[in-house]
């Protein structure tokens, strides 16, 4: 040993004061120890050079000699050269303190230290400065070189081991030779079984494999003497830095011991390691590289630690290291040690850190995290903690009063983070990165994650957590997940919440005082059992939200909840489990001002409350591809309804507006259905639902399955299908039926105006049929009760259909006008009384129109397209007499058209018979074999 420890020999680890590194690489002055062993080889020794001027073309060297036999090489001795009066330091020789090689099973010898000082602004020293170990023994062998398949019980299959993700090529692990040794991996993996792929071999293949777990804690092989020191007091010429300690041991990689349960590296016990254990206030920067390990202990302060990724420092004894700027070293610090961060840094660890002392963090400072850390349970107090993509940290529990406690403002999770129990004090903002994973149990339910919280990967609490206001303002979950279990019930209680991952909570919830706004996102996953009110201003459900049972929705500031919507992807449930069960027993509640679903909305029995301050709903929207089925528990209240998707409730229901202000639009593709269990159209019904509106407006391609009916409404305009049973006189002010409208009632029905006696308009400009429970070819209608029309104005638009049925117009009707290619058709039940008729279509009675069933009226035109038809060439009623006579009593006819009948009476002021027009009654008379002239 000398700048390091010796190798250790074949078959076992050093002794924790076996060959101990000694001298200082401030000014080494002390030559290299001798090889262990009968033929160890001999230290290096000193040189020391004291010049104004010093330039090395050639070679400087204190280097260890080789071992023999089975010994150990020879250590380095020191060079130390002083460069006086600022003067130059160049050349481009080589400046060697290097250890011997060992022989057999003999370990390495340890380098030797080297210090350059000088003072000169540029150096131009261009050449070789090494201080490393001399490798370990070699022995002869077969094999050369192997891959290694390891299984994965997950695939069920074997992967080749690979040294890194994202490697094309697997690991593959070369002998030395011969004999027993060992193979470390550079990373350990899972397994249950191991199978090698021989690449290359000597002669013949001859091999056995033995596997060596963590926990064995041993290695057959010697080992390469530990790494010397090289230190520049002055400017580095090769790595340009001031006051720097370089650690290279040239791929001499050796193994590091661990602790009896293999938590943490022993390096005391381990050879192959350079030490240091003074410094010097003009020691700026350390660098390990190529299979170094630096053993630090001594105090270090304002000192830049540097090193590749198969290199270590390790910090022993009680030293303190205080850093102003980030590592970027793999590192060890054992149990008494300590990591001082200064006031207000914003600090880097770059690499894999384990850390069995403590941080001490004076006030102000940032912790980034950008390698993996292994970190014991303690308080850790910064500004703010954050896991970059490429960091993780695991903070093991071995006992239960092991807390790790994390007083930061801002904590970000963007690698992973595995711990026991935690403790946070006084958190703000808590975020969590996409794909990341963070395990932990709360110190307790009343745990704060901060008031601002976005999770965007995977968060597991093995305790449940509430978030109550005023404390929490913002929860995210996008993307991600948020799972807790351990409790027994927790508060979720948010200015706004935003879920569009899996929220799991294992226990009944209460939002207490509820949330401003409360957002389920296209990949939101939220099932929960509610404990109280489901209370916010604002929700809207764009993925998956159910409740296992009933619950009652309001707002906060009102009590109605201001917006309530269901996105396209939306699905929300509540009473999920009676739904599923069909025992449908407590209603749910929703109390809101404008609802909007262009989702699913499946609230199991629910009530609308229609009292007080609530007052129903002020509108409610079904968009294209929305859903809303129900069982009703009292009246639907809602001002504006706007349905174009589906509306189906499994009972009769009431329908009304504010004072019977409501205004229902069916859109194009809408579909309505009232009393949806019971066998439509012609029921049997389960019970008489009630519409009570001033408005209803069903466009092209829509439809209304009524079932069976009370309608009020001041204006109805029919484009679409609707079918119904009315169950009382069906009030409206104007009805039309647009031309691609088609209305049917499975019954007679009674037409009035709302506020008059009279419906003012009644216009089919498409298909109507009523009662279509009878039989219209038959004349065998469903009551003995007749169609009734108190109407002002009647008309039947061009191409129209209307099958009245059995028909009765009570009161005058204004007009009755029948447009060019259209039908109306009836059986009279009364006088039509008509002041004027105006036919361009075609008008047919099933039976003769005689008196008490005539026409009556002021005017009678029939145009030149029209035809009135008062059973023409039907059943004679006598076939001893003929047909009976249809009447027709008008002050004024012009028949331009056609009239026909069995038999005729017109009783007339004026009757005009164009050249065109026809009055026929050819088939009225009597049948073959009868009449006076048989």
């Amino acid at each position: 040993s000398h700048g390091g420890r010796g190798g250790a020999p074949q078959g076992s680890f050093l002794a924790s004061g076996e060959a101990p590194a000694y001298d200082t690489f401030v000014r080494p002055d002390q030559s290299g120890s001798g090889g262990g062993g009968p033929s160890g080889g001999t230290g290096g020794g000193v040189v020391h050079i004291v010049s104004k001027k010093v330039t090395i073309d050639g070679r400087v060297s204190a280097d260890g000699t080789d071992g023999q036999g089975d010994s150990g090489g020879g250590s380095g001795g020191s060079i130390l050269i002083e460069v006086t009066n600022q003067g130059p330091f160049g050349g481009a020789g080589l400046i060697t303190a290097n250890g011997g090689r060992g022989a057999g099973s003999g370990g390495g010898g340890a380098g030797g230290r080297i210090t350059v000082i000088y003072k000169h602004e540029s150096a131009t020293y261009s050449g070789h400065i090494y201080a490393y170990g001399g490798v370990a023994g070699e022995r002869g062998g077969y094999v050369k070189s192997f891959y290694i398949d390891y299984y994965n019980e997950t695939a069920k299959r074997f992967i080749a081991y690979k040294e890194k993700p994202g490697d094309s090529e697997p690991y593959q692990l070369t002998a030395s030779g011969g004999g027993l040794q060992r193979l470390e991996l550079p990373h350990p993996v899972l397994t249950t079984r191991l199978r090698l792929r021989i690449t290359d071999y000597h002669s013949r293949v001859v091999m056995a494999a033995r596997v060596y777990g963590y926990k064995t804690c041993t290695f057959q092989q010697s080992e390469p003497g530990g790494p010397g020191t090289v230190f520049f007091e002055g400017q580095d010429p090769i790595s340009s830095g001031v006051g720097s300690l370089r650690v290279d041991n040239f791929g001499r990689t050796a193994l590091v011991a661990k602790t009896s349960d293999c938590s943490q590296f022993d390096i005391l016990k381990s050879g192959g390691a350079a030490w240091v254990q003074h410094t010097t206030d003009e020691l700026d920067e350390v660098l390990v590289e190529r299979g170094s390990h630096l053993v630090i202990e001594t105090n270090m302060a304002g000192v830049t630690l540097l090193g590749n990724d198969d290199s270590m420092m390790h910090v022993v004894g009680n030293s303190r290291i205080t850093v102003t700027s980030n590592t970027n070293s793999k590192m060890v610090f054992n149990t008494n040690t300590a990591l001082v961060l200064t006031k207000d840094i914003d600090f880097t660890m770059k690499k894999k850190t384990d850390m069995f002392g403590t941080f001490e963090v004076q006030p102000g400072a940032k912790v980034n995290i950008d390698g993996s850390l292994y970190l014991k349970p303690q308080t850790l107090t910064v500004e703010a903690l954050t896991i970059g993509r490429s960091g993780s940290v695991m903070v093991p529990t071995k006992t239960s009063s092991d807390i790790f406690t994390i007083n930061a403002t801002y904590i970000t999770f963007n690698g992973n983070f595995t711990a026991g129990v935690v403790k946070l004090d006084n958190l703000q903002r808590f975020a969590v990165g996409k794909d990341v994973f963070v395990t932990f149990e709360p110190i307790s339910h009343n745990l704060v994650l901060g008031s601002v919280v976005n999770i965007h990967g995977n968060v597991k609490l093995t305790k449940i957590i509430s978030f109550r206001r005023p404390f929490c303002e913002h929860l995210t979950i996008d993307g991600g997940s948020l799972v807790m279990d351990g409790g027994d019930n927790m508060t979720l209680e948010c200015k706004d919440v935003h879920i569009n991952g899996l929220l799991s909570i294992q226990c009944p919830v209460s939002v207490a005082s509820g949330f401003d706004n409360f957002t389920v996102g296209p990949l939101g996953e939220f099932t929960f059992r509610l404990h109280g009110d489901f209370i916010c201003d604002t929700i809207l459900v764009n993925g998956t939200m159910a409740s296992m049972t009933n619950i009652s929705m309001h707002g906060r500031v009102r009590d109605n909840i201001q917006n309530f919507g269901i996105g396209s992807a939306g699905r929300l449930t509540l009473d999920n489990l009676n739904q599923k069960s069909g025992l449908l027993a407590k209603s749910s509640t929703v109390a809101a001002h404008i609802v909007k679903i262009d989702g699913t909305f499946l609230p199991g029995q629910l009530h609308i409350p229609s009292e007080g301050n609530q007052g129903g709903w002020d509108s409610i929207e079904i968009g294209a591809g929305g859903s809303m089925q129900f069982l009703p528990d009292g009246d639907f209240v809602s001002n504006f309804m706007n349905i174009s998707g589906r509306l189906e409730s499994y009972t009769p229901i009431t329908v009304l507006g504010h004072s019977g202000q409501l205004e229902l639009v069916v859109g194009s593709g809408g579909r309505i259905v009232f009393d949806s269990k019971s066998h439509h159209p012609h029921g049997p019904w389960s019970g008489q639902s009630s519409i009570r509106a001033s408005t209803l407006k069903m466009t092209r391609n829509s439809e209304m399955k009524a079932g069976h009916i009370t309608l009020t409404i001041d204006e109805i305009y029919v484009d679409g299908q609707l079918t119904f049973e009315a169950s009382s006189v069906v009030l409206t002010t104007r009805f039309i039926v647009g031309s691609n409208g088609r209305v049917e009632t499975a019954n007679p029905i009674v037409l009035k105006g709302v506020t008059a006696s009279r419906t003012r308009t009644f216009t089919v400009n498409g298909y109507m049929k009523l009662d279509t429970r009878g039989q219209h070819e038959t004349l065998e209608w469903s009551s003995t009760n007749a169609s009734v029309l108190h109407v002002a104005s009647f008309a039947v638009g061009v191409g129209a259909n209307l099958f009245a049925g059995h028909l009765s117009l009570a009161d005058v009707v204004e007009t009755l006008k029948v447009a060019a290619n259209s039908k109306f058709e009836f059986q009279p039940a009364t006088t039509f009384y008509i002041k004027s008729t105006e036919v361009a279509g075609q008008v047919k009675s099933y039976i003769p129109m005689v008196k008490g069933k005539h026409l009556k009226g002021e005017l009678m035109n029939i145009t030149s397209r029209g035809t009135l038809d008062m059973n023409y060439n039907g059943d004679v009623n006598d076939i001893d007499s003929g047909c009976l006579p249809s009447y027709i009593q008008m002050m004024t006819c012009d028949i331009a058209g056609t009239v026909k009948a069995g038999s005729l009476t017109v009783n007339t002021g004026v009757i005009n018979v164009t050249n065109k027009g026809q009055m026929i009654v050819n088939y009225g008379g009597y049948k073959s074999g009868h009449g006076p002239g048989k």
